[in-house]
């Protein structure tokens, strides 16, 4: 039974998820970081919704990657909300919201920027430092290991790729300072209690680009692979190839992430506009 059917009438199946992710070689990755839009075509409307979302969940599991995050941000304490790492919804796609719930995962308390994990390594997302861009944060972690692969699923990397956020924060780019938040956190056992985290936000006046250099030279180096899939692609990116891209390009040109020139006047001022709860 088919999943979607695109605009000419192609009807989309789990064997045909499979194999672009054969093609693609996602099972040769170490560890898979998914950030998704379910942009293939129009839902099969004779099942349900839940189902389509469980077949691709399983899909995605079954590739025999070790370990596979989805970003589950809620900006929660940004938001002026509490956090319960059990309940807060995440706007990063109705995919990386239903894997917030699989009973398999297992969820980051982090208030600002969490992740949901499943595999091995759950040091992934535990033991993790109160910066959700910085030190000893998930993508610090993910920094320091091997054969890293982000899937993009069904939607293009310029518009989500949030590990580029850590690499600024690495950098320590002057257009971005690191901004507290305080907020209450409800924890596994559902006890309830104040903390808080940080965040290397943007100062004011800075806005953020979609450099199409970065796509082009991500094709050049290999750091980007993409196959059509329906209306949309299914696309990926090598951690170190693509961190490579971004490190270089920020060094030779401070703007190189930045819609426009950075303010001559760098301004520590925190907008909430800055950060809507569905992106950052």
């Amino acid at each position: 039974m088919y999943l979607f059917k695109s605009a000419d009438g192609q009807e989309i199946t789990q064997n045909d998820i499979i194999n672009v992710f054969d093609k693609l070689n996602v099972h040769k990755a170490k560890i898979l970081y998914i950030h998704s839009e379910l942009s293939f075509g129009e839902p099969n409307i004779n099942i349900s919704r839940n189902a389509i979302l469980s077949t691709i969940l399983d899909t995605i599991l079954s590739t025999g990657v070790d370990d596979i995050l989805f970003p589950t941000f809620t900006f929660s304490f940004i938001n002026h909300e509490d956090y319960n790492v059990r309940t807060s919804k995440t706007l990063m796609g109705a995919l990386n919201d239903y894997a917030r719930k699989d009973s398999r995962g297992l969820r980051s308390i982090d208030p600002i920027m969490s992740h949901v994990h499943f595999g091995k390594n759950r040091t992934l997302i535990t033991d993790i430092g109160k910066s959700s861009c910085g030190e000893n944060s998930t993508y610090h972690k993910i920094e320091q290991q091997d054969d890293v692969l982000f899937l993009f699923f069904g939607i293009h990397p310029s518009l989500c790729f949030t590990y580029s956020h850590f690499i600024e924060e690495r950098l320590k780019v002057p257009y971005r300072y690191m901004q507290s938040f305080d907020g209450n956190i409800i924890d596994y056992h559902g006890e309830r209690y104040s903390d808080t985290y940080e965040l290397f936000v943007r100062c004011k006046d800075v806005v953020a680009g979609m450099n199409p250099e970065i796509t082009k030279q991500a094709y050049s180096n290999g750091a980007m692979k993409e196959i059509q899939l329906g209306n949309s692609f299914i696309y990926t990116y090598d951690k170190d190839r693509i961190s490579e891209i971004y490190i270089k390009g920020i060094k030779n040109d401070i703007n190189f992430m930045l819609d426009g020139k950075m303010p001559a006047t760098i301004v520590h001022q925190y907008k909430p506009s800055h950060y809507p709860v569905v992106s950052m």
